[in-house]
């Protein structure tokens, strides 16, 4: 029965999209993100320039969870950016790291990063919410076990909820973007996140 609780609970957790992992991280500094891809491939492989017409490929992941990704990632971005900064080091070459590779002026950029950092912040307000619930549902089995004769009661309806909404916080983000960029600027960036994005991120699996 451990194994059966501490699965339901790591499934409530991936709904919340907490646990959803992508192959991109921050980079460790300035000079790395010149010659890495998003998700640090070292690889060799020829990476998409912008303004190219290759068609972008499906994503496998749903799309809010490739523009939370997308969205978190920039923010990460900027913070390592402050931090090298604050060092007394240049985070110019951090903080423009998508600007430069899906090739955006500085208004369009300076509107993605409003964007993303106002989705971050909208979506870490309801994770904090879900992990009191889903912290207090922990607490009801300290050591991971259900006590015999007591039935797993299921997640609870408002976890579900609260997904939802998270899920449209990202997607009226996404929204936003196509508004406020245009068309054109929209489907630069749109293509760029398929092309570049999208095939890096993996949801978590649960092993039951």
């Amino acid at each position: 029965m451990s194994k059966k609780i501490l699965a339901v609970l790591c499934l409530v957790t991936i709904s919340l999209g907490t646990l959803t992992v992508a192959s991109q991280r921050p980079t460790n500094g300035s000079q790395q993100t010149s010659d890495r891809s998003p998700a640090g491939d070292t690889s060799g492989k020829a990476r998409v320039t912008p303004g190219t017409r290759q068609a972008p490929n499906a994503s496998v992941a749903p799309e809010h969870v490739v523009y939370r990704q997308f969205f978190h990632h920039l923010t990460q971005l900027h913070e390592r950016a402050r931090t090298l900064e604050r060092q007394g080091r240049s985070g110019k070459a951090v903080r423009s790291y998508y600007k430069d590779r899906a090739g955006l002026n500085d208004e369009q950029s300076r509107i993605l990063d409003e964007i993303a950092a106002d989705c971050e912040r909208e979506v870490a307000q309801i994770d904090a919410k879900a992990k009191k619930i889903i912290d207090a549902l922990k607490a009801r089995y300290p050591d991971g076990k259900v006590p015999a004769g007591e039935q797993l009661p299921p997640p609870p309806p408002v976890l579900k909820k609260m997904q939802e909404q998270r899920d449209m916080i990202i997607l009226r983000s996404r929204d936003r973007l196509s508004q406020a960029m245009g068309a054109h600027g929209f489907q630069q960036l749109n293509d760029f996140i398929k092309l570049n994005v999208s095939p890096r991120v993996t949801p978590s699996q649960v092993q039951g």
